[in-house]
């Protein structure tokens, strides 16, 4: 049995990621933090779009933004997600960032 792979995280080349998306949504971290705390590290548009009342292509936008920034996993079930960055890479990358 394969041991699951931790992933490490450089907090400096994921702020720069951040830099680098100039249209990135500003609710991103949000979302991140409420799928993290309070949904079991599960994520979707859906779940994006009641919690902070959007419209459904926002919120889709935002589950992009984050699967390419390696934050959600692809869908796995009905467009669920799931969430890759623990809450203290959270804090890393978005509470001492400004975010």
């Amino acid at each position: 049995m394969k041991k699951k792979e931790i992933r490490l995280l450089d907090v400096d080349k994921e702020r720069e990621k951040l830099k680098e998306m100039v249209d990135l949504d500003p609710l991103v971290p949000d979302a991140l933090k409420i799928a993290i705390t309070k949904d079991k590290m599960i994520i979707s548009a859906t779940l994006i779009r009641r919690n902070f009342q959007i419209s459904y292509p926002r919120a889709a936008r935002m589950m992009d933004q984050m699967e390419y920034l390696g934050y959600v996993s692809e869908p796995y079930a009905v467009g669920k997600s799931k969430v890759l960055i623990s809450l203290d890479d959270y804090n890393k990358i978005f509470e001492n960032n400004g975010q």
